[in-house]
Parts: structure tokens; sequence; C-alpha cells
């Protein structure tokens, strides 16, 4: 039941935060440190009723806050998570786009570092046009191609 980063000269400031609950083994570790914390006793005996629901009220409030605390950052997460996700459409299709721009420009480069007997005139469809060739077209076969038909 004894903390497990803690030492035993080490004194916690607060022991009903939140943030101490990680250096005990269990929750219940925890619980029962809060709950029968041995400076209370006196004498070795028992601590009274009252003094107990006075520490089990304080525990549950801190319990409470933190429900609230935790559902309200979990609803802003889903909040700014609803509202990224049409921009995710829109982002995927100006990506697609400019991969499209892309292969056409570097096909106009090829085509023109080329030496003006081997460089052939090719349209704008023509380049657009992905080549049967492997050897030539390694973007068929590239994964960003594969994400963009989708």
């Amino acid at each position: 039941m004894e903390p497990k980063n803690i030492s035993a000269t080490t004194k916690i400031q607060n022991p009903y935060d939140l943030k101490y609950l990680d250096e005990y083994e269990t929750e219940i570790d925890w619980l029962n440190e809060l709950l029968a914390n041995k400076d209370d006793l006196n004498d070795g005996s028992q601590l009274s009723l009252s003094n107990l629901e006075n520490k089990l009220s304080k525990v549950l409030s801190v319990l409470e806050l933190s429900i609230s605390d935790t559902s309200t950052l979990v609803d802003k997460s889903i909040e700014e998570i609803v509202r990224s996700v049409p921009r995710l459409n829109l982002d995927l299709q100006l990506m697609r786009e400019n991969a499209l721009l892309l292969r056409y420009s570097l096909k106009a480069i090829h085509a023109k570092s080329l030496p003006s007997n081997e460089s052939q005139p090719q349209n704008i469809q023509s380049a657009l046009a992905p080549s049967n060739d492997p050897a030539t077209n390694q973007a068929s076969s590239d994964d960003t191609d594969q994400l963009l038909s989708h």
C-alpha cells in the first residue's frame, strides 16, 4: 500500500491531487492511503466515522471535479475533430490536383531536357496520362497514386 515512487521522507503536499495517483501501484492503494492517513491515527486508534466521512466527501468532490474537467476536454476534442473532418476532403482534392499538376510539369521538364531529335511533341492529355511503361513512369506504382485515386 505504500506509494511506489515516494520515499518515506517525502511528504506529499496535497494527497488529494490526482497527479499523485500515478505514484501508487493501484487506485485502491491511493484511496486507502488517503482514507487511513498515518498522521491522523492517534495512539493506534481507528479513525472516527465522521473523520472518515469527511475524507470520503473530499475525495468524491475531487473525483467529480476531475470527471467534469475530463468530460469538458473530451467534448472540446470531439468538436475540434468534427470541424476538421470536412476540411480533409477539400485538402485531399487539392493534393490530388497538385499532384496532377506536378506530374504534368515534370513531364514537360523531362521533355525539354531531352535532345531535340529525341523529344516528341506532347499535348496536355498525353502528359497527364500515366505511361504504360513502368520504367518511364514510376509514379504509376507509387503509393501516392493509389492514395489519390480514392
